[in-house]
């Protein structure tokens, strides 16, 4: 077993604990690895009012928080945080598991952090600071690439390929869709026990061809407008 640690990039930087099997990751820029995974994008909603509306130190506490939930969820599931930026991640699942768990530890980790996400802005986020977080998940499976590419002036672990780019995609379309967490159909079929859940195409730039999607989330909640929004009316 391989362990590595990176510094992900953001507003809070975080380590984040790697372990991969076998020899994958033996020489910067050898040993690239092929594997099917399950790709995970997470964004939180209307992050510009938000952070123009608020005084810096309140943000990055209330940021805290929130990736700590999203952090505890991913970890618990088994999944792998490859980055971070100010108002979302990218994360992979099965780094060490099947698919087809791969794909059901992505889908159970998005809904504990729908249900977690819930019951904070209600017992802390509302009532204490007026303001409640909503975010958008996407995963799709697919084969990718996993190893130290050297692609920068960072040696870090880095997980790409073209499924990569749908998953993205499909947590971009949350908003097209109204619903906070959109999988692939590629995802849905993978599940050990897949939920009840909606079914739409669509079509996503830069992707080929129609693609078939379950809605697993909720429609988003209008945010009461802040005076950021204000300023922009008048």
């Amino acid at each position: 077993m391989r362990h590595f640690t990176k510094v992900s990039p953001g507003p809070k930087a975080t380590l984040v604990n790697y372990e991969i099997a076998g020899n994958a990751l033996s020489q910067p820029g050898q040993g690239l690895q092929e594997k099917e995974l399950a790709f995970f994008f997470l964004d939180i909603r209307d992050f510009t009012p938000f952070i123009a509306s608020r005084p810096v130190l309140e943000v990055m506490q209330l940021l805290q928080e929130a990736f700590r939930i999203f952090r505890q969820a991913i970890h618990s599931s088994g999944g792998t945080i490859i980055e971070t930026a100010g108002d979302g991640l990218y994360a992979v699942f099965g780094l060490e598991q099947s698919l087809s768990q791969a794909a059901t530890s992505a889908v159970e980790a998005g809904l504990a952090i729908l249900r977690e996400l819930d019951e904070m802005n209600k017992c802390y986020f509302e009532p204490i600071y007026q303001h409640t977080f909503q975010v958008g998940i996407g995963v799709h499976v697919g084969r990718g690439v996993v190893g130290r590419l050297e692609l920068g002036v960072n040696n870090q672990l880095t997980v790409m390929g073209y499924p990569v780019n749908l998953a993205a995609r499909l947590q971009q379309a949350t908003k097209q869709l109204n619903n906070s967490f959109v999988i692939s159909h590629e995802t849905y079929r993978l599940l050990l026990q897949p939920p009840r859940a909606a079914t739409k195409t669509l079509s996503l730039k830069g992707i080929p061809g129609q693609i078939a999607v379950h809605l697993l989330g909720k429609p988003y909640v209008a945010a009461p407008c802040q005076p950021y929004c204000w300023q922009l009316a008048s």
